[in-house]
């Protein structure tokens, strides 16, 4: 778990090391432990290191091989290196270190682009072959593991954090594009962003690719694995399958040569992992925990507590602790988060590494394949009338609804309406075009606060033209909300010193949640239907057979209500390059009616008071980017 940056020089035949250096000292914070910079040729290479296997100096990176052909940088952790060394050691193979770098190393040097096949894991790395002067790089399946590239006068550059780029004069203005499109959509975690960044010129490495890139410029890329290809069908025991693979994830990622916790909320996703932890390891679970008097979850907590017998420690921040993060949050970030959320990981992830944890397991992950938000249960029922089965589910919506509460036919008639717009989408190309024009207006109402010049840029809505649960969990995943989700755990965590694991995202608990019907995973009133039948026995029955959902819960309205939009507004004063995007009088008169309770703009304070910090910070970086000129091309 470290950080690296590289520069590939494409069009002559050396780099600056003084460049590449720079890049590295730009995230100096994911790599406390050690540090290294190589630099041959058309090819630089910078390391930080945050020591979590094999904790010698036989870990240093850049890794080169023993003959020194190959040179390697990697963040992440491949979690069955032990397996893979075996099997490698077979072959004749032989390791001068104990950790993972060297095994992932020696893996491509065996099986060449096939090895990140046999890969369970959570990775970025580039891997130069100084004999053809290929670099070959990948990203881990879903993304855990960040890697962001952009053009510099002569090659490519890739780094871990988009601030190293910076460095460079990558991406000094801003993605209008995209910014306007957070503004005007409301909240970040529902904005796909399709590789895209807030920074014009700098994109993401897509996840689940490999590619290669030559010296003379030429360049592969492609997709290693896919959900697309995995067929639902009945399986007789999902439930323990899943439950074993499950302990086995655990046992997978609980492999590290230095202290681990767990971030414990009072869902079944980070209890399920506390519980599986105690089971594994035999020794005392550290579990640290938020909890908010307006949304309290500590009966669930405790009833984890007394199961695992782990020791609490309870984060506590006000609102205003909370407020005066966000720059320090912004700045490690590089771009906007989605809502106070992201401030309480923060903290958590400063509390663990307070008492000396360098690892941190969450239940990040499973919604978005287990079917755990709300939303899904109406992808599900439309899917079922759409597919002819509308006795199913309204026998579906009935269940729900006794239990959940609410309006049984309002339910059945948006399910039946969800589903026949999709068959127009699909039909009458005439009826896309009008219901994007009709989405594209609403988002430009929602947007009153801010002036034409941003809104121009908002980009075409993209057509919805799949139904069901199965496509909404494949858009979660690929799309939004589970990118922005692992990003912030990254950076939360990185920037503390502390390693985030997600034993959710391990690949084979992903294509086995995809590969059950869908009823394996919704029924009736209950989401995460799966995992909540496997953890039958194995996690206290409060936690398993709740139907709410928190998460580390926050009540951001009435903060805004009370203290924080004055803080709002005064911040504006600090910040002047948002009195050129945004209409202040409308945005003062909302937040006094806001304060009253007439309407509700928590989020919309929220995004403006990162707006007005994030182009200051920007402004450091590129002098005046604030405003959108001719230069910024309207989508």
């Amino acid at each position: 778990m470290c950080g690296f940056a590289a520069l590939i020089a494409t069009q002559s035949r050396h780099v600056d090391p003084q460049q590449v250096a720079r890049m590295g000292d730009a995230i100096v914070h994911r790599g406390p432990d050690d540090s290294g910079l190589w630099c041959e040729g058309a090819v630089g290479l910078a390391f930080r290191r945050l020591a979590i296997l094999d904790l010698s100096p036989a870990g240093h990176q850049p890794m080169c091989s023993e003959d020194g052909r190959y040179v390697l940088v990697f963040n992440g952790e491949i979690y069955n290196y032990r397996e893979l060394r075996s099997e490698l050691e077979t072959m004749g193979h032989r390791f001068r270190s104990s950790g993972d770098t060297e095994v992932l190393l020696t893996a491509y040097m065996q099986w060449g682009r096939e090895c990140v096949r046999r890969l369970n894991g959570m990775w970025a790395f580039l891997i130069y072959d100084q004999t053809t002067g290929v670099v070959f790089g990948s990203r881990d399946h879903f993304g855990i593991k960040p890697l962001y590239v952009g053009e510099y006068p002569g090659g490519l550059a890739y780094a871990s954090e988009i601030k190293a780029l910076l460095t460079l004069g990558i991406g000094r203005s801003p993605d209008w594009s995209r910014v306007s499109e957070w503004l005007a959509s409301g909240t970040l975690d529902l904005v796909p962003s399709r590789g895209r960044t807030f920074y014009e010129g700098i994109r993401e490495v897509p996840p689940a690719t490999a590619f290669e890139l030559h010296l003379d410029g030429q360049a592969r890329q492609w997709t290693y694995w896919s959900l697309d290809a995995i067929e639902r069908r009945p399986r007789p025991d999902a439930s323990e399958e899943y439950a074993a693979l499950f302990e086995d994830a655990v046992r997978l990622q609980a492999r590290a040569d230095v202290p681990l916790a767990v971030s414990l909320s009072g869902g079944l996703d980070s209890t399920a992992i506390a519980c599986a932890l105690a089971r594994q390891t035999g020794t005392q679970l550290e579990a640290f925990t938020y909890n908010s008097d307006d949304h309290d979850e500590s009966r669930y907590v405790r009833a984890t507590l007394e199961w695992t017998g782990a020791t609490r420690h309870l984060v506590e921040v006000t609102p205003t602790q909370l407020f005066d993060t966000l720059p320090q949050l912004l700045a490690m970030h590089d771009e906007p988060v989605h809502t106070f959320a992201a401030a309480i990981s923060w903290h958590i992830m400063g509390a663990a590494r307070a008492r000396g944890i360098k690892v941190v397991m969450s239940g990040q992950g499973a919604d978005e394949a287990l079917a755990g938000y709300s939303t899904y249960f109406l992808d599900y029922w439309a899917q079922l009338v759409h597919d002819g089965q509308s006795d199913k589910a309204f026998r579906e919506i009935d269940a729900y609804t006794a239990m959940h509460g609410g309006d049984a036919a309002l339910r059945r008639t948006t399910s039946v309406r969800r589903a026949s717009r999709l068959r127009w989408h699909r039909v009458l190309p005439l009826y896309s075009k009008v219901a994007n024009a009709l989405q594209q207006r609403r988002l430009r109402r929602g947007a009153a606060w801010y002036l034409p010049e941003v809104m121009a840029h908002l980009p075409p809505v993209s057509s919805h033209t799949e139904v069901g649960l199965t496509a909404a969990l494949r858009a979660s995943i690929a799309q939004a909300p589970l990118p922005m989700y692992l990003r912030l755990d990254d950076r939360n965590s990185m920037a503390h010193g502390v390693e985030a694991r997600v034993p959710f995202r391990d690949s084979r608990l992903v294509e086995l949640a995809f590969s059950v019907p869908e009823y394996e995973l919704l029924s009736g009133p209950w989401n995460k239907w799966l995992l909540r039948r496997a953890m039958r026995d194995r996690a206290p029955s409060v936690v398993r057979d709740r139907v709410d959902k928190m998460g580390f819960a926050h009540p951001y309205r009435s903060w805004f209500r009370e203290t924080l939009a004055d803080r709002v507004i005064a911040s504006l004063h600090d910040h002047p390059e948002v009195a050129t995007l945004v209409d202040i009088p409308a945005l003062v008169a909302d937040a006094a009616r806001h304060r009253r309770g007439e309407i509700d703009v928590g989020l919309q304070l929220f995004r403006v008071a990162q707006l007005g910090m994030w182009l200051r910070q920007l402004s450091r970086v590129a002098p005046n980017p604030a405003t959108p000129s001719v230069e910024c091309t309207a989508a």
